[in-house]
Protein backbone atom coordinates (compact mmCIF):
# COMPACT_ATOMS: atom_id res chain seq x y z
CA UNK A 1 0.00 0.00 0.00
CA UNK A 2 2.40 2.61 0.94
CA UNK A 3 4.80 1.64 -2.50
CA UNK A 4 1.32 2.19 -4.50
CA UNK A 5 0.76 5.34 -2.27
CA UNK A 6 4.61 6.52 -3.28
CA UNK A 7 3.86 5.87 -6.92
CA UNK A 8 0.55 7.60 -7.29
CA UNK A 9 2.37 10.81 -5.21
CA UNK A 10 4.94 10.64 -7.77
CA UNK A 11 3.08 10.89 -10.57
CA UNK A 12 0.98 13.92 -9.26
CA UNK A 13 4.14 15.73 -8.63
CA UNK A 14 5.55 14.65 -12.11
CA UNK A 15 1.88 16.54 -13.82
CA UNK A 16 2.60 19.14 -11.16
CA UNK A 17 5.66 20.02 -13.19
CA UNK A 18 4.75 19.65 -16.33
CA UNK A 19 1.78 22.27 -15.63
CA UNK A 20 4.24 24.39 -13.68
CA UNK A 21 6.12 24.40 -16.66
CA UNK A 22 3.65 25.09 -19.02
CA UNK A 23 2.52 28.01 -17.57
CA UNK A 24 5.43 29.43 -17.02
CA UNK A 25 6.56 28.97 -20.51
CA UNK A 26 3.09 30.74 -21.43
CA UNK A 27 3.90 33.48 -19.29
CA UNK A 28 7.48 33.79 -21.17
CA UNK A 29 6.29 33.83 -24.63
CA UNK A 30 3.20 35.84 -23.55
CA UNK A 31 6.19 38.63 -22.87
CA UNK A 32 8.66 37.56 -25.68
CA UNK A 33 6.33 36.10 -28.78
CA UNK A 34 6.43 32.91 -30.65
CA UNK A 35 8.66 31.61 -33.76
CA UNK A 36 10.04 34.56 -35.73
CA UNK A 37 9.38 36.78 -32.67
CA UNK A 38 11.84 37.53 -30.02
CA UNK A 39 12.87 34.09 -28.12
CA UNK A 40 15.33 34.29 -24.96
CA UNK A 41 18.99 33.87 -25.55
CA UNK A 42 21.94 33.40 -23.19
CA UNK A 43 20.85 33.00 -19.69
CA UNK A 44 17.28 32.69 -20.41
CA UNK A 45 17.52 30.12 -23.28
CA UNK A 46 20.15 27.93 -20.62
CA UNK A 47 17.76 28.04 -17.81
CA UNK A 48 14.99 26.51 -20.43
CA UNK A 49 17.32 23.60 -21.25
CA UNK A 50 18.63 23.51 -17.39
CA UNK A 51 15.21 22.72 -16.00
CA UNK A 52 13.99 20.21 -18.97
CA UNK A 53 17.49 18.54 -18.20
CA UNK A 54 16.59 18.60 -14.54
CA UNK A 55 12.45 17.05 -14.88
CA UNK A 56 13.81 14.26 -17.18
CA UNK A 57 16.59 12.97 -14.77
CA UNK A 58 14.69 13.48 -11.61
CA UNK A 59 11.98 11.74 -12.87
CA UNK A 60 13.60 8.61 -14.62
CA UNK A 61 14.63 5.62 -12.93
CA UNK A 62 17.95 6.09 -11.91
CA UNK A 63 18.29 8.98 -14.25
CA UNK A 64 19.48 7.21 -16.83
CA UNK A 65 19.61 8.38 -20.08
CA UNK A 66 21.82 11.04 -21.17
CA UNK A 67 20.16 12.00 -24.56
CA UNK A 68 17.35 13.38 -23.45
CA UNK A 69 16.75 15.70 -26.33
CA UNK A 70 16.01 12.70 -28.66
CA UNK A 71 14.25 10.03 -26.40
CA UNK A 72 12.08 10.84 -23.29
CA UNK A 73 13.37 8.59 -20.34
CA UNK A 74 9.93 7.25 -18.49
CA UNK A 75 10.92 3.68 -18.64
CA UNK A 76 7.21 2.57 -17.36
CA UNK A 77 3.94 3.13 -19.93
CA UNK A 78 2.71 6.30 -20.25
CA UNK A 79 -0.94 7.39 -19.97
CA UNK A 80 -2.38 9.80 -22.55
CA UNK A 81 -2.15 12.67 -20.47
CA UNK A 82 1.69 12.07 -20.04
CA UNK A 83 2.15 11.13 -23.49
CA UNK A 84 0.48 14.56 -24.10
CA UNK A 85 2.82 16.29 -21.90
CA UNK A 86 5.31 14.41 -23.84
CA UNK A 87 4.60 16.06 -26.92
CA UNK A 88 4.27 19.48 -24.93
CA UNK A 89 8.03 19.35 -24.05
CA UNK A 90 9.50 18.14 -27.20
CA UNK A 91 7.91 20.83 -29.36
CA UNK A 92 9.36 23.53 -26.48
CA UNK A 93 12.75 22.10 -25.98
CA UNK A 94 12.60 22.37 -30.39
CA UNK A 95 12.13 25.93 -30.06
CA UNK A 96 15.04 26.13 -27.17
CA UNK A 97 17.08 24.46 -30.06
CA UNK A 98 16.14 26.35 -32.77
CA UNK A 99 16.93 29.81 -31.04
CA UNK A 100 20.60 27.98 -30.56
CA UNK A 101 20.46 27.89 -34.76
CA UNK A 102 20.28 23.55 -34.23
CA UNK A 103 18.26 23.44 -36.95
CA UNK A 104 18.30 19.12 -37.55
CA UNK A 105 18.16 18.83 -33.85
CA UNK A 106 15.03 20.88 -33.83
CA UNK A 107 13.40 18.94 -37.16
CA UNK A 108 14.04 15.88 -34.97
CA UNK A 109 12.44 17.08 -32.24
CA UNK A 110 9.64 18.31 -33.72
CA UNK A 111 8.91 14.70 -35.59
CA UNK A 112 9.20 13.27 -32.74
CA UNK A 113 6.45 14.97 -31.20
CA UNK A 114 4.72 14.46 -34.14
CA UNK A 115 5.11 10.96 -33.72
CA UNK A 116 4.15 10.90 -29.83
CA UNK A 117 0.73 13.36 -30.90
CA UNK A 118 -0.01 11.18 -34.23
CA UNK A 119 -0.32 7.87 -31.82
CA UNK A 120 -2.52 9.71 -29.37
CA UNK A 121 -5.06 10.94 -31.99
CA UNK A 122 -5.13 7.49 -33.35
CA UNK A 123 -6.75 6.73 -29.94
CA UNK A 124 -9.32 9.49 -29.95
CA UNK A 125 -8.85 11.19 -33.52
CA UNK A 126 -11.49 14.09 -32.32
CA UNK A 127 -9.71 14.98 -29.49
CA UNK A 128 -9.16 18.24 -29.48
CA UNK A 129 -6.20 19.54 -27.09
CA UNK A 130 -4.50 16.79 -29.21
CA UNK A 131 -5.79 18.07 -32.86
CA UNK A 132 -4.53 21.79 -31.53
CA UNK A 133 -0.72 20.79 -30.75
CA UNK A 134 -0.37 18.70 -33.69
CA UNK A 135 -1.85 21.72 -35.73
CA UNK A 136 0.45 23.70 -33.76
CA UNK A 137 3.62 21.31 -34.52
CA UNK A 138 2.72 21.16 -38.12
CA UNK A 139 3.10 25.25 -37.85
CA UNK A 140 6.30 25.49 -36.45
CA UNK A 141 7.76 22.18 -38.41
CA UNK A 142 6.50 24.41 -41.52
CA UNK A 143 8.24 27.43 -40.66
CA UNK A 144 11.28 25.72 -39.87
CA UNK A 145 11.41 23.83 -43.23
CA UNK A 146 11.21 27.68 -44.41
CA UNK A 147 14.01 28.90 -43.10
CA UNK A 148 15.82 25.83 -45.02
CA UNK A 149 14.29 26.81 -47.96
CA UNK A 150 12.03 23.75 -48.53
CA UNK A 151 9.20 25.43 -49.68
CA UNK A 152 6.99 22.36 -50.73
CA UNK A 153 7.47 20.55 -47.56
CA UNK A 154 6.66 23.80 -45.21
CA UNK A 155 4.16 24.48 -47.67
CA UNK A 156 2.50 20.90 -46.80
CA UNK A 157 2.82 21.16 -43.34
CA UNK A 158 0.95 24.80 -43.53
CA UNK A 159 -1.88 23.41 -45.59
CA UNK A 160 -2.52 20.43 -43.21
CA UNK A 161 -2.45 22.90 -40.18
CA UNK A 162 -4.79 24.87 -41.57
CA UNK A 163 -6.80 21.86 -42.30
CA UNK A 164 -6.78 20.81 -38.60
CA UNK A 165 -7.43 24.39 -37.59
CA UNK A 166 -11.05 25.14 -40.11
CA UNK A 167 -12.06 21.64 -38.65
CA UNK A 168 -11.49 22.86 -35.38
CA UNK A 169 -13.31 26.47 -36.10
CA UNK A 170 -9.40 28.03 -34.73
CA UNK A 171 -10.13 31.54 -36.07
CA UNK A 172 -6.70 32.96 -35.13
CA UNK A 173 -5.07 29.47 -35.73
CA UNK A 174 -6.11 29.59 -39.75
CA UNK A 175 -4.69 32.90 -39.52
CA UNK A 176 -1.05 31.89 -38.50
CA UNK A 177 -1.05 29.32 -41.21
CA UNK A 178 -2.40 31.40 -43.59
CA UNK A 179 0.43 34.01 -42.88
CA UNK A 180 3.36 31.17 -43.31
CA UNK A 181 1.72 30.17 -46.30
CA UNK A 182 1.76 33.88 -47.08
CA UNK A 183 5.28 33.42 -46.33
CA UNK A 184 6.33 30.84 -48.21
CA UNK A 185 4.35 32.28 -51.62
CA UNK A 186 6.30 35.58 -50.90
CA UNK A 187 9.96 33.87 -50.64
CA UNK A 188 8.77 31.97 -53.93
CA UNK A 189 7.68 35.16 -56.03
CA UNK A 190 4.09 34.29 -56.03
CA UNK A 191 2.62 37.42 -55.33
CA UNK A 192 -0.69 37.05 -55.83
CA UNK A 193 -0.65 33.87 -53.61
CA UNK A 194 0.80 35.64 -50.95
CA UNK A 195 -1.16 38.76 -50.89
CA UNK A 196 -4.47 36.68 -50.99
CA UNK A 197 -3.10 34.98 -47.83
CA UNK A 198 -1.85 37.91 -45.94
CA UNK A 199 -5.79 39.88 -46.43
CA UNK A 200 -7.56 36.75 -45.24
CA UNK A 201 -5.27 36.81 -41.90
CA UNK A 202 -5.78 40.50 -41.43
CA UNK A 203 -9.55 40.16 -42.39
CA UNK A 204 -9.60 38.04 -39.80
CA UNK A 205 -7.34 39.76 -36.92
CA UNK A 206 -9.75 43.19 -37.72
CA UNK A 207 -12.60 41.12 -36.44
CA UNK A 208 -11.09 39.95 -33.70
CA UNK A 209 -9.16 42.92 -32.83
CA UNK A 210 -5.91 42.23 -32.94
CA UNK A 211 -3.95 45.27 -33.57
CA UNK A 212 -0.77 43.96 -32.94
CA UNK A 213 -1.11 41.07 -35.66
CA UNK A 214 -2.94 43.18 -38.07
CA UNK A 215 0.18 45.99 -37.34
CA UNK A 216 1.89 42.88 -38.87
CA UNK A 217 -0.13 42.12 -41.63
CA UNK A 218 -0.54 45.58 -43.14
CA UNK A 219 3.51 45.72 -42.70
CA UNK A 220 3.43 42.21 -44.91
CA UNK A 221 0.99 43.02 -47.98
CA UNK A 222 3.80 46.50 -47.77
CA UNK A 223 6.57 44.46 -48.50
CA UNK A 224 4.36 42.23 -50.88
CA UNK A 225 3.59 45.42 -52.88
CA UNK A 226 7.14 46.74 -52.40
CA UNK A 227 8.32 43.43 -54.39
CA UNK A 228 6.15 44.24 -57.56
CA UNK A 229 6.99 48.12 -57.66
CA UNK A 230 3.59 49.09 -56.64
CA UNK A 231 4.59 51.90 -54.70
CA UNK A 232 1.49 53.33 -53.93
CA UNK A 233 0.22 50.65 -52.31
CA UNK A 234 2.84 49.64 -50.70
CA UNK A 235 3.08 52.99 -49.04
CA UNK A 236 -0.14 53.19 -48.35
CA UNK A 237 0.39 49.51 -46.63
CA UNK A 238 3.39 50.43 -44.59
CA UNK A 239 1.88 53.56 -43.39
CA UNK A 240 -1.23 51.64 -42.07
CA UNK A 241 1.01 49.27 -39.93
CA UNK A 242 3.34 52.21 -38.85
CA UNK A 243 -0.03 54.37 -37.48
CA UNK A 244 -0.84 50.68 -35.13
CA UNK A 245 3.52 50.37 -33.95
CA UNK A 246 2.99 53.78 -32.80
CA UNK A 247 -0.10 53.63 -30.83
CA UNK A 248 0.78 50.23 -29.34
CA UNK A 249 4.33 51.69 -28.75
CA UNK A 250 5.83 48.91 -30.94
CA UNK A 251 9.12 50.83 -31.28
CA UNK A 252 11.27 48.01 -33.02
CA UNK A 253 8.29 47.35 -35.52
CA UNK A 254 7.82 50.98 -36.24
CA UNK A 255 11.93 51.43 -36.95
CA UNK A 256 11.87 48.59 -39.45
CA UNK A 257 8.67 50.26 -41.24
CA UNK A 258 9.82 53.83 -41.27
CA UNK A 259 13.26 51.44 -43.01
CA UNK A 260 10.49 50.59 -45.65
CA UNK A 261 9.02 53.56 -46.31
CA UNK A 262 12.46 55.21 -46.80
CA UNK A 263 12.96 52.77 -49.55
CA UNK A 264 9.98 53.41 -51.06
CA UNK A 265 10.79 57.02 -51.56
CA UNK A 266 14.28 56.26 -52.75
CA UNK A 267 12.83 53.51 -55.20
CA UNK A 268 10.48 56.82 -56.87
CA UNK A 269 12.99 59.25 -56.39
CA UNK A 270 11.90 60.85 -53.18
CA UNK A 271 15.07 61.30 -51.39
CA UNK A 272 14.56 63.77 -48.97
CA UNK A 273 11.82 62.63 -47.60
CA UNK A 274 13.82 58.61 -47.98
CA UNK A 275 16.31 60.53 -45.70
CA UNK A 276 13.75 61.65 -43.32
CA UNK A 277 12.11 58.24 -42.72
CA UNK A 278 15.51 56.95 -42.20
CA UNK A 279 16.44 59.37 -39.49
CA UNK A 280 13.34 58.73 -37.75
CA UNK A 281 14.62 55.17 -37.90
CA UNK A 282 17.38 55.92 -36.23
CA UNK A 283 15.62 57.38 -33.96
CA UNK A 284 13.32 54.75 -33.09
CA UNK A 285 16.51 52.17 -32.79
CA UNK A 286 18.10 54.42 -30.35
CA UNK A 287 15.18 54.72 -27.94
CA UNK A 288 15.11 51.12 -28.56
CA UNK A 289 19.07 50.18 -27.04
CA UNK A 290 17.91 52.98 -24.06
CA UNK A 291 14.57 51.16 -22.79
CA UNK A 292 16.49 47.72 -22.91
Amino acid sequence: MRRYRLRRLWRVNCEAVVRAAGQNLKRLLKKRGWSRHPWPQGAENALLFGFFRCFLRCFSKGGRDDSFLLSFPFNRRKSSTESFSTGCILGWLGRCTLADGDLSATEQMYQRAMTVIGKLLKQDPENRDHLHLQATQLADLGDLLLSQGRYADAKAAHEQSLQIKEHLGDLVGQSVSRVGLGAIALEQGVYAEAQQRYQQALTTFQTLGEPASEAILWHQLGVVAQAQQDWLQAERCFRESLALEEQLRDLVGAARTCNHLGQVAADTDRFEEAKGWYQRSLVLNEQTDVER
